[in-house]
């Protein structure tokens, strides 16, 4: 799961868009809307030239910098890499629907209350498969301690760091995807681009809404990396022999993954998040910093739409 931060023009109004959530259009009173606009893009631009600027400075984009192996993805074949991801995900979606049937069965659910119903999903999905996850790796460690199912102390600073290094990057896209929709339309995207943040400021301060916070922000940052980094990507790099490869038809699938959940304008973003993730998981060897980086991503946009929902 991810969400944006992004600037929205409203059509045909004043706004000004600050690091908000996903579309979310702060109106401003007059002419200066525009131009704190503008200066909003210019920061975020010089942000990420300077963050690309660093890392080419400290060797991380330079070419070839991903050529040399920091993993050994040689104990399965990618076919059992790939089946591995597919069975993932199949035993997670059984184990959720699972959950909702028995929540009905037992009359714990009620069939109208579709809220209810998707946290227990949600929880059912997560819970299902990290389980599945801690499993496999206990049962066989070889093959994913290997391939760098692991996570270092050093890997929240490394996260952190990458994420505020490829903020602006996703802001900015996701700023021009929300441009391009309102261009189309005639009319600005959606405030909140992602119906699970939707939910949550219907009504931010009850149960549901912190255990669907506790689920984004702990359960899907760790399934998903090892979802779609661990197994998936790991199953490209055995197939295509090149990471560079592999970070982009994994960062395909991820971002296709969203479609229906995030709003079209956001899925841009996405793409782009993916590929910083993918780089992180193959630069360092270990899915650690980039389960880091998903984690802070996804708390960062909820922090930011309950302060906008409180300012509101």
């Amino acid at each position: 799961m991810g969400w944006l931060v992004v600037v929205c023009p409203e059509a045909r109004a004043t706004v000004v868009e600050t690091p908000a959530v996903v579309g979310e259009p702060i109106e401003a009173a007059g002419r200066g809307g525009g131009m704190a606009q503008v200066v909003l893009v210019a920061v975020m631009a010089a942000w990420a030239a300077v963050s690309v600027l660093i890392l080419r400075a400290m060797g991380l984009l330079r070419r070839g910098s991903l050529a040399r192996a920091r993993r050994d993805v040689s104990h399965l074949s990618w076919m059992e890499w790939l089946g591995l991801a597919v069975g993932l995900h199949v035993v997670s979606l059984m184990g959720a629907a699972a959950a909702v049937q028995l929540g009905l069965s037992t009359g714990g659910l009620a069939t109208d209350d579709a809220v209810a119903q998707g946290l227990v999903w949600m929880l059912g999905h997560y819970v299902v498969g990290l389980g599945v996850v801690v499993g496999v790796r206990v049962w066989d460690a070889k093959p994913f301690a290997a391939a760098g199912f692991s996570i270092r102390r050093r890997d929240i600073l490394i996260g952190l760091l990458g994420l505020a290094a490829v903020w602006p990057l996703i802001l900015l896209t996701t700023m021009a995807g929300a441009a391009l929709s309102t261009w189309l339309s005639g009319e600005a995207p959606n405030r909140l681009a992602h119906e699970t943040l939707r939910t949550i400021l219907d009504d931010p301060g009850s149960p549901i809404a912190w255990l669907l916070i506790a689920g984004v922000v702990i359960g899907a940052p760790i399934l998903e990396e090892v979802m779609y980094r661990g197994l998936l990507q790991t199953a490209f790099v055995r197939f295509l022999r090149k990471p560079v490869l592999a970070i982009l038809a994994t960062s395909v699938l991820f971002a296709g993954q969203h479609v229906g959940s995030a709003d079209p304008h956001a899925i841009a973003g996405l793409f782009v998040f993916s590929i910083a993730l993918g780089f992180a998981f193959e630069r360092s060897g270990r899915l650690g910093p980039s389960i880091v980086m998903h984690a802070g991503f996804n708390a960062a946009n909820v922090i930011l739409a309950l302060f906008v929902a409180a300012g509101t």
